[in-house]
């Protein structure tokens, strides 16, 4: 059991040093009664509006083929599972203009996947107004939003410009969105999953090359 668990943690902390996204902890969705408009503004961390350019679903194909793996060698799955991990969906946008706490053409914000994550679903190509806050209320981490904030599609959010219009819009500082080839990254990746299955696989094999021994011995 002790191996088993070591192989676990020693494949999780390999995958994790590759990436640069963040798991997103779900709860059943639960949102609090309507803000107005000037309470949605000042409770959240950003305010602005932008087009989707690029969604990323920071589950596959790595911890899916992983968690595929584990289950093939008879562990349980470790990334998603009926504990609930969930990683959801990075969203990049390319901003038009901003109100609070955004001050670059091109940020990132992260959501879940909308099955009682509160996750919003966002569409490639589609503007939006985005409320969003710093993950887990610590200053100065990644962006996330959800349902039970004011963000929607900019056609359907004309009361908020309404009051969003009477306020400064922030300058923004050009940046370039760098988008690395999936295929690049899945096979750098890939070669790391390898890596580490065979080692689990080896381990395994030990472990239950040991019990064989033992037995034989007593």
């Amino acid at each position: 059991m002790a191996n088993s668990n070591f192989s676990r943690v020693l494949i999780c902390a390999m995958i994790l040093l590759t990436l640069l996204s963040y798991p997103s902890p779900v709860k059943a969705c639960s949102c609090a009664e309507g803000n107005t408009i000037p309470e949605g503004f000042a409770i959240h961390d950003a305010v602005f509006t932008g087009k989707v350019s690029r969604l990323v679903d920071n589950y596959s194909p790595i911890f899916s083929t992983l968690d595929s793996l584990l289950t093939k060698l008879n562990f349980p799955p470790y990334f998603f599972d009926a504990d609930g991990r969930f990683w959801g969906y990075t969203v990049y946008f390319k901003v038009i203009n901003s109100w609070k706490g955004v001050t670059t053409t091109n940020v990132t914000v992260d959501t879940g996947y909308g099955m009682g994550d509160c996750g919003y679903s966002f569409v490639h190509g589609t503007d939006y107004l985005v409320y969003a806050s710093y993950a887990y209320g610590e200053p100065g981490n990644y962006w996330v939003t959800g349902t039970c904030s004011r963000t929607a599609e900019t056609t359907l959010a004309s009361e908020d410009f309404v009051y969003l219009n009477t306020l400064q819009k922030l300058p923004l500082r050009p940046t370039i969105q760098i988008f690395l080839p999936n295929g690049i990254i899945t096979f750098l990746l890939l070669i790391i999953l390898v890596i580490a299955m065979a080692f689990l696989y080896r381990r395994k094999r030990y472990t239950l090359q040991l019990t064989v021994d033992d037995e034989r011995k007593n």
